[in-house]
Protein backbone atom coordinates (compact mmCIF):
# COMPACT_ATOMS: atom_id res chain seq x y z
CA UNK A 1 0.00 0.00 0.00
CA UNK A 2 1.02 3.48 -1.03
CA UNK A 3 1.47 6.25 1.56
CA UNK A 4 -1.20 8.10 0.06
CA UNK A 5 -4.03 5.50 0.12
CA UNK A 6 -2.94 4.57 3.96
CA UNK A 7 -3.93 8.50 4.63
CA UNK A 8 -6.99 8.03 2.76
CA UNK A 9 -7.79 5.31 5.07
CA UNK A 10 -7.25 6.95 8.32
CA UNK A 11 -8.85 10.14 6.88
CA UNK A 12 -11.70 7.95 6.53
CA UNK A 13 -11.87 5.93 9.95
CA UNK A 14 -11.56 9.99 11.58
CA UNK A 15 -14.68 10.20 9.73
CA UNK A 16 -16.08 7.20 11.42
CA UNK A 17 -15.15 8.55 14.69
CA UNK A 18 -16.62 12.00 14.11
CA UNK A 19 -19.86 10.61 12.94
CA UNK A 20 -20.51 8.38 15.93
CA UNK A 21 -19.43 10.60 18.41
CA UNK A 22 -21.59 13.63 16.49
CA UNK A 23 -24.42 10.34 16.64
CA UNK A 24 -23.78 9.70 20.44
CA UNK A 25 -24.38 13.41 21.20
CA UNK A 26 -27.12 14.32 19.30
CA UNK A 27 -29.39 11.15 20.74
CA UNK A 28 -28.66 12.01 23.66
CA UNK A 29 -29.76 15.80 23.16
CA UNK A 30 -32.68 14.22 21.82
CA UNK A 31 -33.78 12.11 24.50
CA UNK A 32 -32.81 14.90 27.19
CA UNK A 33 -35.23 16.99 25.58
CA UNK A 34 -37.90 14.35 26.23
CA UNK A 35 -36.98 14.14 30.18
CA UNK A 36 -38.88 17.82 30.40
CA UNK A 37 -41.83 19.07 30.06
CA UNK A 38 -43.95 18.31 26.97
CA UNK A 39 -44.49 21.13 24.52
CA UNK A 40 -45.27 20.92 20.98
CA UNK A 41 -41.67 22.59 19.86
CA UNK A 42 -39.61 20.55 22.40
CA UNK A 43 -41.21 17.51 20.93
CA UNK A 44 -40.47 18.66 17.47
CA UNK A 45 -36.85 19.28 18.21
CA UNK A 46 -36.91 15.78 20.60
CA UNK A 47 -38.35 14.27 16.86
CA UNK A 48 -35.68 16.00 14.54
CA UNK A 49 -33.00 15.05 16.64
CA UNK A 50 -33.65 11.17 16.79
CA UNK A 51 -34.23 11.13 13.22
CA UNK A 52 -30.66 13.00 12.94
CA UNK A 53 -29.37 10.30 15.24
CA UNK A 54 -30.80 7.46 12.71
CA UNK A 55 -29.27 8.69 10.19
CA UNK A 56 -26.42 9.76 11.23
CA UNK A 57 -25.93 5.84 12.65
CA UNK A 58 -26.67 4.75 8.85
CA UNK A 59 -23.90 6.93 7.41
CA UNK A 60 -21.58 5.76 10.05
CA UNK A 61 -22.06 2.27 9.91
CA UNK A 62 -22.16 2.00 5.82
CA UNK A 63 -19.29 3.95 6.33
CA UNK A 64 -17.64 1.85 8.44
CA UNK A 65 -18.65 -1.12 6.19
CA UNK A 66 -17.36 0.22 3.27
CA UNK A 67 -13.38 0.74 5.12
CA UNK A 68 -13.64 -2.81 6.25
CA UNK A 69 -14.12 -4.14 2.61
CA UNK A 70 -11.11 -1.59 1.44
CA UNK A 71 -8.92 -2.65 3.84
CA UNK A 72 -10.20 -6.65 3.22
CA UNK A 73 -9.40 -5.96 -0.60
CA UNK A 74 -5.97 -4.38 -0.48
CA UNK A 75 -4.75 -7.58 2.35
CA UNK A 76 -5.74 -9.94 -0.75
CA UNK A 77 -3.74 -7.75 -3.21
CA UNK A 78 -0.67 -7.81 -0.13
Amino acid sequence: MTDWQLEQIRYEVERVKFLSLLTVALGGGSFGLLLGSFTPFRLGLAGVGLLLTLILGVVSWRLDANIRAELAQKKEVL
